[in-house]
Parts: structure tokens; sequence; C-alpha cells
């Protein structure tokens, strides 16, 4: 519900995103596969205001601001689609109000990222959320790029809630720990390899391209610790080996989302049907086509 208050401003609207592929081998500089999804965050007003008061809320508002990312919680918990990325973004957005383009609007959202969550991460959430679509990110120390790909026209991914908070910067700093191993080198150069096929893969090999992104994600699960990923992505792998559907978590730390990548409705109902037999369900969501934009209140309302 948009606030009286604002009832004839522009609004500011942000995706939340996904990281197909890649998480842990950007921190290496090497891309990641990365996407913009629903649900969205919408903002208006006064940026500093906002980022005062919006840490730990999904939604807040007074005289001066207000931000809504209420879309991204589920039973008070995050859906682990980029909350607080998506509200670093906003926040940017409204602290730069001439700047339309998301090059420039890149590092201000970080540094909001960081004030908010206490680390930046690899920026690829942000620019996921400020592109839109899916694509390729890729960082070396204040250079970034972002190189959109193509999803598969009947492509879908299967949103998965780990039920808990993932903690990211633990399984972070056991990573860069190993920096250097031969181990760790030969799995970076493998994911790099992979992630790079997403730029010429054909919509007929997307799944199996994908299936391999899964099984190097899991293969972390030798390097770092056998507890890296809760007991639930281990069914729904199970699940999608059983069905030829790849499955990982989503982000690094094992993710708070795990995600089943298809083609086709009969393949996505036969998955949906097996996750109700396990007691489970999943959320079925495409690549937004848009990323960061402004749109009237008015316009907002009517939808």
């Amino acid at each position: 519900m948009i606030p009286d208050m604002i009832s004839s401003a522009d609004l500011v609207r942000a995706p939340g995103k996904l990281f197909l592929a890649g998480e842990y081998a950007v921190l290496g500089g090497a891309p990641a596969l990365v996407c913009a999804v629903e649900p969205w965050a919408v903002a208006w007003g006064s940026a500093d205001r906002i980022q005062g008061i919006y840490p730990g809320a999904p939604a807040v508002a007074d005289p001066s601001g207000w931000i809504d990312t209420s879309g991204f919680f589920a039973g008070g918990e995050k859906s682990g689609v980029g909350s607080s990325a998506a509200a670093a973004v906003l926040i940017a957005a409204l602290a730069n109000p001439d700047e339309r383009r998301p090059d420039r609007l890149f590092q201000p959202a970080m540094e909001v990222h960081t004030e908010i969550k206490g680390s930046g991460g690899s920026g690829g959430d942000i620019a996921a959320i400020l592109h839109g679509g899916c694509g390729l990110f890729a960082r070396d120390g204040d250079d970034w790029t972002w190189e959109p790909v193509g999803f598969p026209a009947d492509g879908w991914i299967g949103i998965i809630q780990a039920g808990h908070s993932a903690d990211t910067s633990d399984w972070i700093r056991k990573f860069k720990a190993l920096s250097g191993s031969s181990d760790l080198d030969n799995w970076q150069a493998d994911t790099e390899s992979i992630v790079h096929g997403f730029r010429t893969i054909a919509d007929k090999d997307w799944s199996q391209q994908f299936q391999r992104a899964c099984d190097l994600y899991f293969e972390l699960t030798r390097l770092l610790s056998p507890d890296i990923f809760p007991e639930s992505f281990m069914a729904c792998r199970n699940i999608g080996e059983s069905l030829g559907i790849g499955f990982k978590p989503s982000g690094a730390g094992g993710g708070d989302v795990g995600i089943f990548v298809g083609r086709g409705a009969d393949r996505q109902r036969d998955l949906l049907a097996e996750l109700r037999k396990a007691g489970m369900a999943a959320r079925i969501s495409v690549p937004t086509q848009h990323g960061l934009h402004w749109q009237c209140a008015a316009e907002q309302g009517a939808k």
C-alpha cells in the first residue's frame, strides 16, 4: 500500500536477484551468472532519512521518505533474493535523482549496501538489480562489467526457501582461507569455464550447462565442509537428479534460497509434483525484463 503522502510522487522500483552460477568464483575475479527476479521493492523520498531507518525493517515510512521491501519477506523471514541489495539500489537512486545510468549508480549502491550489511560482497547482486534480466558480472577492484546473456525462452527457475538465514561471511572466510591451494585453483578454473560458457550456449543446452554448474557448486562440500548445505537442499538435489533438473543453492554460504533451473511446462509440473510428495514447494519465476526504474505513483497504484 502506497502512503497517501506520496500519491503524486515518482516512485523508484527495484527487483530482487538470484546467483545462478559462479557466486564463489566471482570473489577471485571470475564472472558470475546473475539474474534479476521478482518481487519488487519500492521507495520514495529522502535517501538519507530512509538509509537511517531502513536496516532490519521490511517497510518504513515518515513524512520525508518511504521504502517497502515487504515482498521479500515471508512469515517474518527474508526470502533470500536480495532485500538489502534492492534497498541499497533504491536509496542510491533517490540520493542521485538526476542519474539514471546503471554504471553510475553501481558504486553509490555498493556503499549503501556496505553500510546496511557491514560488507558489500562482490556486487553481482547490485549489478543484476540495476540492469535487470540475466547477465555475467565480473569485478576486478573498482572495475566491474555486466554482459547481458540470454535465458531460454521456455526456461524457468524454481525457488526453494532454506527456512533460515545462511552465514555467508563464515563460508566466504573458509573459501578465502583455501586461496592458493591446488584444489581451489582447479575448482576456480573449472567454474570459470562453465560460467563463460553461458555466453554462447544454445537454449537446448542450457539445462546441461546449468547442471555442470550445480555439480561444481556441490564440489565445495569436499573443499569447505560437509555441513555447508541444509538437509532440505540435499533432498532437493536428489529430486532434481531423479528428474534431470539441476539444483543448487543460490549465493555464497550455502544460500538462504535454492534454485532449480529447467525448461518446459512438463518438466515444471513433474518437479512441483515431486516436491509436493516431499512436503516442499517451489515458487516459479523467470528473470525480469527490467531492473531499476522510475515509475509514477499513479501508474503503480493502477497495477
